[in-house]
């Protein structure tokens, strides 16, 4: 039986990293069960921290807090940390 058509197409992503950030990717998605990095694991692991990136929202504390810096979350999160500090203020 043929595999079914992707609905959604993909597109080929050619990038040059660090080295030392490669070796730390590639920890990042070693599976000690199959002794090697799954097949599809670093599309997986890329796709989601970019899934992550384009849905999350930063905020940047230093209008509250001295020293502080940006923390980033869900919209939810940003919004009721938002809520908090303006009450506080």
């Amino acid at each position: 039986m043929p595999r079914p058509k992707n609905l959604t197409p993909n597109a080929h992503l050619h990038i040059t990293i660090e080295a030392r950030l490669r070796s730390r990717l590639d920890q990042a998605v070693w599976s000690d069960l199959e002794g090697r990095i799954p097949a599809g694991g670093l599309q997986r692991f890329v796709e989601a921290r970019l899934r992550e990136y384009f849905h999350d929202q930063r905020l940047d504390l230093r209008q509250w807090i001295l020293g502080a810096d940006v923390v980033s979350g869900s919209p939810t999160t940003i919004a009721a940390l938002v809520k908090y500090l303006e009450e506080r203020k």
